[in-house]
């Protein structure tokens, strides 16, 4: 077992290491304004909770005093203020829950340097006059719905909000919206181990129609590997795609394992040869693919630009074209070292130069007004 501290250290002292905290920029008081469905950081697989988890952490880092607006059971290292008591799904009350603890929020915060926020219903509650706001619009198109709302959201935000966005490709694919600026995720290696005996492929994320997981079931079973699947099944349309397009296909080389903890998730890596995604838009902020390389673990996905700007393919990931090639996708990763993957994580996407990133427009945004 592999721990890539020493890595860490040696890349910091070659000058690798991207940026320098607080190299050129003054403390801030910085709010963040975190969705109420779960925890910060999420207690099992969430997407955008872990990415706000990995903002706080990343504004700590270069010496600002950040809030996080949350729920009352969070656990997120920060500052942290809350209305409503605890993290739930309800599904039909999700935006009005929301509703009351973003006008919360933004009563709270209001006479911090910055302000950033990431719910959805957040721009439709700026008032020209209100706090210094940076909007976290996500990336990708999931379906021509998603991007209607999105779009209906977004675009009406005037200048006295500054949006952003985590990738180049997110941007260019937002024409109705005024241009995001653009922050890359960034992540720690601090903690993160590996085996280069791991065989497992993980598959993560939740488990709907829109993952195409069954179609990545079908694409593995061609091969002698086994594949692992953790992920919620949220609603009863995931439970009727779960019952009859995933169930039938669990074996002895395709396991489900439900949901797990971070702190499981953690431990699973160590085993995993790969993880394996059919639509990364689903994954918009980069985090996971961030997480699953700095512990040394490649991933397989389509070919797309969004991909491209959180791996390198032929070193950190390997890509198809269509599902029919997963198998010689898998097939290369013999060919890659664990090392190589932490290393790239390390090299373009730390979690100081994503801190400085997000200072840098945290300042703008504070300067402007």
């Amino acid at each position: 077992m592999n721990n890539y501290r020493a890595l860490s250290e040696n890349l910091e002292r070659a000058n690798h290491w991207p940026i320098s905290p607080l190299s050129t920029v003054r403390a801030m008081e910085i709010g963040l304004i975190a969705p109420v469905m779960r925890t910060i950081p999420p207690q099992s697989y969430g997407a955008i909770e872990t990415y706000v988890d990995l903002v706080a952490h990343a504004l700590t880092a270069q010496g600002h005093t950040v809030t996080v607006a949350t729920t009352g059971d969070s656990t997120v290292d920060a500052e942290r203020i809350a209305l409503l008591p605890s993290a739930e799904v309800q599904p039909q009350g999700n935006i009005s829950r929301e509703f009351l603890h973003t006008r919360f929020a933004y009563e709270q915060m209001k006479s911090l340097d910055a302000i950033f926020d990431f719910t959805s219903v957040g721009p439709l509650l700026v008032h020209p006059d209100g706090p210094n706001l940076i909007v976290y619009v996500p990336g990708g198109v999931i379906s021509t719905m998603f991007e209607q709302a999105r779009n209906s959201i977004y675009e009406q935000c005037g200048p006295e909000v500054s949006l952003f966005t985590s990738a180049e490709s997110h941007a260019l694919g937002m024409p109705e919206i005024a241009p995001p600026h653009v922050v890359k995720t960034g992540y720690s290696i601090d903690g993160c181990q590996h085996t280069d005996a791991a065989d497992e492929l993980l598959f993560i994320g939740s488990i709907r129609p829109e993952s195409r997981l069954d179609e990545l079931i079908d694409a593995v079973s061609k091969t002698p590997n086994k594949l692992v699947i953790a992920g919620r099944i949220s609603g009863e349309r995931e439970e009727a795609y779960f019952a009859n397009e995933i169930q039938p296909k669990l074996g002895k080389n395709c396991l489900y394992i439900g949901e797990i903890s971070n702190e499981q998730l953690h431990d699973r890596w160590i085993n995993t040869r790969a993880l394996l995604v059919a639509e990364p838009i689903l994954e918009s902020t980069g985090a996971l693919f961030l997480q699953a390389q700095a512990h040394g673990v490649s991933v397989v996905a389509p070919s797309s630009d969004f991909i491209r700007e959180y791996t390198e393919p032929g070193v950190t990931s390997y890509l198809f074209e269509s599902m029919d090639q997963i198998g010689d996708a898998i097939d290369e990763l013999g060919t890659g070292r664990p090392s190589d993957v932490v290393e790239y994580v390390l090299a373009t996407h730390s979690i100081g130069a994503f801190g400085v990133g997000l200072t840098q427009l945290a300042e703008t945004r504070a300067s402007e007004n």
